[in-house]
């Protein structure tokens, strides 16, 4: 089509822009405007920023030609203010394949503004001493903290020209070429002594190296001893099983009868019906209700109504995604157990999780198994090891977008990149949509690596399965089939975040 559709547009709008707005927001009382460029090409980022900051510090609207530019500049189509207004519509920008003549022609001359320029040099004070029969002294101080002192060659008696403190100065002075000024010089010189201008040039060099090296220094870190290592429980030689699905139609007769230990089954799913659990729950498998990825404060009472009714109805665990949750479901005497958004990276991340009262820890999905495996687990450790794994939620319903504004995303949609990789997009609460992985994480092959991790509890992921392979998975992890993707991951178990 040549071209792409992305989420989401930059802050602004044109016919309603906020950098039209900037004397609004400052007599509002705001300290500090921040312009951020993600992943933006340099070109942009002076563009942006020339034309804001010009327009703060001069107290004005922007002009016309001006707003041209911030358009122009930026690679998709269309501005919006819906992060402040909380209209989030029509915020998807359209990438053209290859950016128009203009474009290119405005990107060069903002090349050309920073690349064809002086950089900003740092202002400096030289002091410097010369005495008979001692090497010649020079400091130099930046007026952020650091100095340098350098010694150069011992002055000879003067035969017919001394040196002099003008002439000394004048020669200290010369740092073209070099990212240093001197807005000041001053020099102590014996009378009658003769220093060669060779000397006086190496000497200068010597400092201004000096100095570039003293200020390349990392600033001096506090050195504050590390907490005790949490105390971790013994090995688990046979983790318990969890399967978390999506939808309750991924729930069948024939997968309660694998007794998995745990079902983690979403909170919105939970509280519209419970028929579909029960064959679980009398097989011994407890039910626990996931959170929605993302809540806003205004959807907090709707989502405590559906604690309050899933709690009544039985369910009192729920996994968590961010501290928030946890609080929302501990109004309610509700346990909980941590999910793979509470970070849990580390044996100190992992404690912290037990010392927030949480009944498990879901180990992060960027680790190694050998860091998973050498984790101090102070608390019920569990690992995602099959399933699509969630690569972001958008809070724009793409699916509804893609088919021109029409409700449609109770079916799953797709994405596919320029390699040909396909990415399922579901619905979540309230309209957003998960963007899954291309490829499926697939471990039931590597069994020692999964039970020598010291694992309380291994979780199948079911995203976009339907209820006949959700048990075809089951099975194969229970080594009862020969189930396997057509094209699988490892993720970062074996080689880690580069």
């Amino acid at each position: 089509m040549g071209q792409r559709l992305e989420e989401s547009h930059p802050l602004s709008l044109k016919d309603n822009c906020l950098i039209d707005r900037l004397i609004e927001i400052e007599d509002a009382g705001v300290a500090c405007v921040k312009i951020e460029g993600r992943m933006k090409r340099p070109e942009y980022t002076a563009i942006v920023t020339g034309i804001y900051s010009k327009v703060i510090k001069e107290h004005r609207r922007p002009t016309d030609e001006e707003l041209l530019k911030l358009e122009a500049a930026f690679s998709r189509q269309g501005f919006t203010q819906g992060y402040f207004d909380g209209t989030r519509k029509d915020m998807f920008g359209v990438r053209p394949e290859k950016p128009d003549r203009d474009t290119e022609k405005l990107y060069s001359a903002a090349r050309r503004s920073y690349t064809d320029s002086e950089a900003r040099r740092v202002p400096i004070t030289i002091y410097s001493v010369v005495e008979k029969n001692k090497p010649v002294t020079a400091v130099a101080f930046d007026g952020e903290g650091n100095h340098v002192t350098v010694f150069g060659a011992t002055p000879e008696k003067a035969v017919r020209v001394a040196a002099t403190p003008e002439a000394l100065n004048e020669q200290l002075y010369k740092t073209g070429g070099t990212p240093y000024y001197c807005r000041d010089v001053q020099s102590k010189v014996d009378p009658e002594l003769y220093l060669s201008a060779a000397s006086v040039n190496e000497l200068r060099r010597q400092l201004l190296t000096a100095l570039s090296d003293k200020r390349a220094e990392p600033p001096a870190r506090r050195r504050l001893p590390l907490p005790e290592m949490p105390t971790g429980r013994g090995q688990i030689a046979d983790p318990v099983t969890v399967y978390q699905v999506r939808t309750l139609d991924q729930l069948s007769p024939e997968l309660a009868a694998m007794k998995p230990e745990y079902i983690y089954v979403p909170l919105t799913e939970l509280a519209v019906d419970m028929t579909p659990v029960q064959p679980f729950i009398e097989n011994g498998t407890k039910v626990c209700a996931v959170m929605p990825r993302v809540i806003t404060d205004d959807q907090e009472h709707q989502i405590i109504t559906m604690l309050e009714k899933v709690f009544q109805n039985g369910v009192g665990e729920v996994l968590a995604g961010n501290i928030g949750h946890v609080r929302l479901a501990r109004r309610l005497g509700m346990r909980v157990r941590a999910d793979f958004g509470m970070n849990a990276f580390n044996s100190y991340t992992v404690d912290m999780i037990r010392r927030m009262g949480c009944l498990s820890a879901t180990a992060s999905f960027e680790l190694r198994l050998a860091q998973v495996r050498d984790m101090a687990k102070s608390i019920d450790t569990e690992l995602i090891v099959y399933g699509r794994l969630p690569l972001m939620v958008s809070d724009q319903c793409v699916i509804s977008h893609s088919t021109g504004g029409k409700c449609s995303c109770q079916t799953p949609a797709q994405l596919s990149d320029r390699k040909g990789s396909v990415f399922p997009i579901v619905r979540e609460f309230d309209h957003r949509n998960v963007i899954y992985n291309a490829h499926k994480l697939f471990l039931a092959d590597k069994p020692e690596d999964m039970y020598s991790a010291g694992l309380w509890g291994i979780r199948l992921l079911f995203s976009t399965e339907n209820a006949r392979e959700c048990v075809e998975v089951a099975k194969c992890y229970k080594g009862q089939g020969d189930y396997r993707p057509n094209v699988l991951t490892r993720g970062l178990y074996y080689r880690g975040v580069d």
